[in-house]
């Protein structure tokens, strides 16, 4: 297949990109082209802003896609000029958006985008997912991942947490942290769950939601990542809630069964595998 990625140049692109590639599909690339990044040769890219029309009619006259993998879309305003942009043909589109749409711990959907960052960007993804079904004549597939985490992550929640266990065997945190729970999932799985819609899409408009099952908490990422760092860590429970990647206020759950049943794939990264082999890159990589 003829495969377009819109964003593919730091994290899930880039590792979508490379596992597309691998497939034998042939794997195109549209970015600003800010971040240098190590795609496979064989890759195409094109260069610009996705909000100028011109720029996106140029990486659209590259070939004729039979799949759209739009992984950088969060506002309206970033899928207005694509609309226009797209060919009417177009099989499949593919839009990468959050399990931020979800009003947790209620598990309905945001209504509005005001208390916190995390509830801003969600609703917005909510917004561009509204627009999508509305305007788009090609069949769509919505993807929700949780908290992603791997080698490469631009974000480094987990690797904050690497660090921190890294430089102190003596951590002061909140007991609040132990309170809730939330989910996460390792790049590899969520890039094969992304390669399966796209290889294996019928036409119609679906929603993934995408996690690993397990619960986990802050303090259990810390003595996760102990063990894996071989310390014996004490916790003092005196310090203040801040100072941890992400915020959790309230429990953060989806249930990802329906996805992984319809995908005919369960995740291969259990919490300790993944954090195991994203300690093992930050350990190659962190001078």
């Amino acid at each position: 297949m003829k495969i377009l990625i819109l964003g593919g140049n730091r994290f899930i692109g880039l590792h979508l990109a490379w596992k597309l590639s691998g497939n034998a599909h042939e794997v195109f690339v549209f970015n600003r082209g800010n971040h240098r990044s190590n795609l496979p040769e064989k890759v195409k890219t094109a260069h610009g802003d996705r909000r100028d029309p011109e720029k996106l009619k140029r990486a659209f006259s590259l070939a004729e896609f039979d799949v759209v993998l739009d992984m950088c879309a969060y506002e309206i305003d970033d899928l207005k000029p694509l609309l226009k942009s797209l060919p009417p043909e177009l099989p499949h589109y593919i839009f990468c958006s959050s399990m931020a749409v979800y009003d947790f711990p209620h598990g309905t959907f945001l209504k509005s985008g005001k208390g916190n960052d995390l509830q801003a960007y969600g609703y917005n993804k909510l917004l561009c997912e509204n627009y999508l079904r509305e305007n788009l004549n090609s069949s769509l597939s919505i993807v929700r991942p949780t908290y992603v985490y791997g080698p490469g992550d631009p974000s480094r929640r987990i690797i904050q947490i690497i660090e921190r266990v890294s430089r102190s065997d003596r951590i002061s945190i909140h007991p609040s942290l132990r309170k809730h729970d939330t989910q996460l999932i390792f790049i590899e799985d969520l890039t094969t769950a992304f390669v399966r819609i796209a290889e294996n899409h019928r036409p119609s408009s679906r929603q993934y939601n995408m996690a690993y099952p397990e619960r986990v908490n802050f303090i259990d990422l810390l003595e996760m990542v102990s063990d894996i760092h071989q310390k014996k860590l004490r916790l003092d429970y005196g310090g203040q809630p801040s100072g941890f990647p992400f915020e959790l206020n309230s429990d953060q759950l989806i249930d990802a069964r329906d996805t992984w049943q319809a995908l005919a794939y369960q995740p291969k990264f259990d919490l300790r595998k993944g954090l195991q082999r994203t300690f093992d890159w930050w350990k190659e990589n962190k001078h």
